[in-house]
């Protein structure tokens, strides 16, 4: 008899979470793809047919640097041959797994690019520690083929949250008294330290080395950690090496560079091309471009700028002249040292000024042209909205299927998503650094990024529904931020939105059936001022957007109104929750509708009618106060992408 076989890798969230750059996530996202993929082709090979993943997605690796495309999730499904035994199958496929992170690990001692930076013993310490058991997760389960698909998936599914909740873990390489990884606080460093009042030239030519590795000045790293930074990069011709993907910044301040490019082209270039004359003045593999910038790709693969914009950003030059000069680098705090650093660090140190002083002399130079682009264009609005999607009750779907190939169809299916997914949000100039089956993650300008959700959940359902699978929707979780906010804050934040969505589309237990209708959750983080948020149906709350938008554009709707209705809700609704939510004959609500009313037939404008209509429809929805502030954080929303449109040429 077959059987079944179920497995699910790991750590997911908390991996891809912990990840302080958008580099982090990149390769957060694709080592489980691929460890997920090197497990998967060693039950292939022993002819166990795969429901998950595809098989047509286990030919690429994921972790190569030209890999451009969507991921793999991190679930194996599949059926094991009768005369196999599924627990050896099992026991095998995760060595290989095993293997494949630990050769990734092993190969930083051989690395041109960190050599020098890493304590060679802590790197095949934690390599070895994950061959015995550290860090990757993985769960398996096991049945036998009975015949009724549907029947032995539940219980397949039940017995592999049983043997997560009975998981143990291998203890990580320690050695007391070195310092924690900035992206893990359980495992140590591997990063060579010393203290720069003691050894100030080994000290400064240890930051050449690590800006050259992508290593911001004094941060700590583990193998896994340092991994991540080393696998993000790839050579992109013209001596430029950089991303493979564009940088969170970079999509933030697309708007502003295609902006510039219409409107400043001369500028722009006069700023492009002192970077890249900077990338040529090099003193052996070291370049002082890495001080100031890295080259990233485009979004959409385009040419128009293909560097992380740091110093476009308003006040970012002086910034960085402070954080070359010598004197800061020098006043840095004490470290524990940990490695000793190549003896010849001390005489190399010395011409580590020269790279200090050309990355000070660029930035000087670039000082005039990105004030000129600021003066003339206003400086960048630098906030970024990301994105998590997720399918709605794609397990059960799965778990509904009687035979076999019915299940391999709805895989199909989502992988089909997936695979127009990824091309969807490069045309709104975002990036997807996950998109697997049903789930995705990516960040996006904020004038594209409600388009962008809208797009994803009519294809998901067209996908689902062109292979005969109903009853199922994307939800999707916004969030609207400054770009300089932590982006573990971020994910989370924009994890939590998916959830509300999911939550709002559940419906009220007395009623029958389900919602099938995709849910958007928006928040919106300001630097100044408390969070915004508004839950609604998905098409909903885009239509209105570009409403409010058009209005705004028109200035047939203002800010001014917003805090006007702000003021009358925090005047009134008090009086609302006394009467535990009662609203009815409330006179403050009646008010707010009525001001909204009378300064849309103030308007004047020849399509005022326009505005009352649509102002009409949005008090219709007002029942309480919380709809109020909904309608309000609608609008300021919609204005702030209307400005970040501006800055790009479009409305």
């Amino acid at each position: 008899m077959s059987t079944l076989v179920a497995v699910a890798l790991g750590p997911v969230s908390s991996f891809v979470s912990s990840g302080r750059r958008s580099r982090d996530l990149w390769y957060g996202s694709r080592f489980l793809s691929e460890a997920t993929r090197v497990a998967a082709l060693h039950l292939r090979a022993q002819q166990v047919d795969l429901i998950l993943p595809r098989q047509e997605r286990l030919e690429e690796r994921h972790v190569t640097f030209q890999h451009e495309r969507p991921t793999i999730s991190n679930k194996i499904l599949g059926r094991v041959p009768a005369g196999l035994d599924a627990a050896t199958l099992l026991r095998d496929a995760e060595a290989h797994a095993r293997s494949f992170l630990a050769k990734e690990i092993s190969e930083l001692s051989t690395d041109d690019r960190t050599k020098g930076l890493i304590v060679g013993a802590a790197v095949e310490a934690q390599a070895k520690a994950m061959m015995h058991g550290d860090f990757l997760e993985f769960y398996g389960a096991w049945i036998p083929d009975t015949g009724r698909f549907d029947q032995n998936l539940v219980r397949l599914l039940r017995l592999l949250d049983g043997r997560k909740q009975a998981r143990l873990f291998g203890a990580p390489a320690s050695s007391p008294g070195v310092g924690k990884s900035a992206l893990d606080a359980g495992r140590d460093s591997v990063l060579i330290e010393v203290d720069a009042r003691d050894a100030p030239d080994a000290a400064r030519w240890l930051d050449v080395l690590q800006a050259h590795a992508f290593i911001r000045p004094g941060e700590r790293l583990d193998a896994v950690g340092l991994v991540r930074r080393r696998a993000a990069f790839r050579v992109q011709g013209a001596e430029l090496e950089g991303l493979t993907f564009p940088s969170l910044a970079r999509v933030a301040i697309d708007p502003w560079i295609e902006g510039a490019r219409r409107r400043e082209p001369e500028l722009l270039d006069q700023v492009r091309d002192r970077l890249v004359a900077l990338d040529r003045q090099r003193r052996g593999p070291h370049s002082p471009l890495y001080f100031v910038t890295t080259p990233v790709r485009d979004p959409a693969g385009g040419s128009e700028f293909r560097y992380d914009p740091e110093v476009l950003f308003d006040n970012a030059i002086p910034a960085l002249v402070r954080a070359t000069a010598e004197d800061t680098r020098r006043g840095r705090p004490s470290v524990v040292t940990h490695g000793s650093p190549p003896v010849d660090f001390a005489s190399k140190g010395r011409g580590a000024d020269w790279v200090f002083s050309e990355a000070r002399r660029a930035l000087t130079d670039l000082a005039d042209p990105v004030r000129s682009l600021h003066k003339r264009l206003g400086a960048p609005i630098p906030y970024v909205a990301v994105l998590e999607a997720d399918g709605d009750g794609v397990g059960k779907l799965v778990q509904q299927q009687v035979v076999f190939g019915d299940a391999q169809r709805v895989a199909t299916a989502l992988y089909n998503f997936a695979d127009q997914a990824w091309p969807t949000i490069e045309a709104h100039r975002g990036c997807a650094y996950y998109a697997a089956g049903d789930e995705l993650a990516a960040y996006l300008p904020v004038d594209r990024a409600l388009d962008a959700a809208a797009c994803l959940a009519t294809m998901f359902k067209d996908h689902l529904e062109k292979g005969g699978i109903f009853g199922s929707s994307l939800s999707v979780g916004l969030v609207i931020a400054h770009v300089k906010d932590d982006l573990r804050v971020l994910r989370r934040r924009a994890h939590e939105a998916l959830k509300a969505a999911k939550a709002r589309r559940v419906p009220d237990p007395r009623t029958v059936g389900s919602s099938t209708e995709s849910y958007l959750a928006v928040v919106e983080l300001p630097r100044a001022g408390s969070e915004r948020t508004f839950i609604g149906p998905t098409r909903s709350l885009v239509d209105r957007h570009r409403q409010w938008r058009t209005l705004l554009q028109k200035e047939q709707l203002s800010l001014a109104l917003v805090h006007d209705l702000l003021g009358l809700a925090d005047r009134f609704s008090p009086l609302a929750d006394a009467r535990d939510g009662d609203t009815g004959g409330d006179l403050g609500l009646d008010l707010a509708k009525s001001m909204v009313g009378h300064k849309a037939l103030r308007s004047g404008q020849p399509s005022a009618a326009e505005t009352v209509q649509a102002m009409q429809a949005a008090t219709k929805r007002w029942m309480n106060w919380n709809h109020v502030r909904d309608f309000t954080a609608e609008v300021v929303v919609a204005e702030r992408a209307l400005r970040i449109a501006a800055q790009r040429g479009t409305p």
